[in-house]
């Protein structure tokens, strides 16, 4: 998960070090930047929130935030 993606500098990063394995959520608090970031960006899933509601994002997502585990393919 990434948080206040900006205008998607680390994102790009990121979806290169995936490969294209797992998911990669990016929160960002601007709905204007995170509409950008979907555009770019097909394969993200921009979702338009702070840190402080990551709980919920999460929830909603189904994930239950307990980070990477081994082995597990999203994870670098």
């Amino acid at each position: 998960m990434e948080l206040d993606v900006y205008e998607g500098e680390v994102t790009a990063l990121l979806r290169e070090l995936l490969g294209g394995r797992g998911r990669h959520p990016a929160v960002e608090p601007d709905p204007v930047r995170a509409a950008r970031l979907s555009l770019r960006f097909l394969d993200v899933e921009a979702v338009t929130a702070d840190a402080t509601s990551l709980p919920g994002v999460l929830t909603r997502r189904g994930d239950r935030g307990g980070g990477c585990r081994s082995g597990h393919r999203g994870c670098l």
